[in-house]
């Protein structure tokens, strides 16, 4: 549904906005849709990185921060 479909995009947004504090500047979901269409099921997140001068470090790459994102959001159950 809908609101399980919030759930988790809220999930999704807590975490950005805390584990990933240090290198994310804003996160965006839209709910109901998604690249294999809409659906109450669907969902995208859009990710803003800080500038790459507050985030030095390949610890702070873009692929690090989305293997760290893969290994922490795949334990959402209904994701």
């Amino acid at each position: 549904t809908m609101v399980n479909t919030t759930k988790v995009l809220q999930q999704v947004t807590d975490y950005y906005l805390t584990k990933e504090k240090d290198n994310v500047q804003s996160v965006f979901t839209v709910g109901g849709f998604g690249f294999s269409g809409q659906g109450q099921n669907n969902g995208l997140a859009f990710i803003s990185l800080k500038p790459w001068s507050e985030r030095v470090g390949e610890e702070n790459s873009v692929t690090a921060i989305i293997q760290r994102a893969m290994i922490a959001l795949s334990s959402i159950n209904k994701a």
